[in-house]
């Protein structure tokens, strides 16, 4: 009897410390979110044309993808980043989802405003502008959709051919889409332009325009 009582309070002191964690790592993750984007709100906007050597700073423009663009594999969006995530539900009575596939790809891409460009290299993957896709017990699965899963080897159906429940969802960073970008600016010979320099922007902070147009 104390032993089945010491392991149920052990197995409570787990439970309380894993969801103390999940809190406390959402809580810090918020906090520091609203940090960046205060500080983002707050920091002037400068004109590419006008982006000093060396100095950190913010700009505003719109992608245009270098080359090709990367083509989101569920939607066919032309983009410079995605976000593919498909999850599985085994069990629907419990809504118990896991993730089969989750595919991001991203690449260096043009920031253009209405005084000239910007290269920006190495920007971290900030899609969160998922579109949400379905395939329940009777839909009728998609080819795009049949293929991302085939592609890796994955099966939308079970045992007689009965097919699982899953849930698709694909962000992207399109071409045309107004973001900021945060970091230290240089001017480097353009290998495109003979005699003429381009901003070159590393690892910047990036943040989507909202539709309303509003900042963060």
């Amino acid at each position: 009897m104390d032993i089945l009582i010491y392991t149920l309070v052990y197995f409570c002191l787990f439970l309380i410390i894993i969801i103390f964690s999940i809190l406390f790592r959402r809580f810090y993750y918020s906090k520091t979110e609203e940090i960046i984007n205060a500080e983002l709100t707050q920091t002037p906007r400068i004109s590419i044309a006008q982006f000093p050597e060396g100095s950190t700073g913010k700009i505003v423009g719109r992608i245009d993808c270098i080359g090709e663009p990367l083509i989101a594999p569920l939607t066919g969006h032309r983009c410079a980043q995605y976000s593919s995530i498909v999850e599985k539900n085994n069990h629907p009575q419990i809504y118990s989802w896991i993730t089969l596939i989750k595919e991001e790809d991203k690449q260096d891409f043009i920031l253009k405003d209405n005084t000239g460009m910007a290269l920006i290299r190495n920007a971290p993957l900030i899609v969160n502008n998922y579109e949400h896709l379905w395939s329940g017990w009777k839909d009728k699965i998609t080819p795009e959709l049949e293929h991302f899963l085939t592609k890796d080897r994955k099966k939308n159906t079970g045992f007689y051919g009965f097919r699982w429940p899953h849930r698709y969802k694909e962000g992207a960073l399109e071409e045309g889409e107004e973001v900021i970008a945060y970091g230290t600016g240089r001017w480097e010979n353009d290998p495109d332009q003979d005699q003429s320099k381009r901003l070159v922007i590393y690892n910047p902070v990036l943040r989507l325009i909202s539709n309303n147009g509003s900042k963060v």
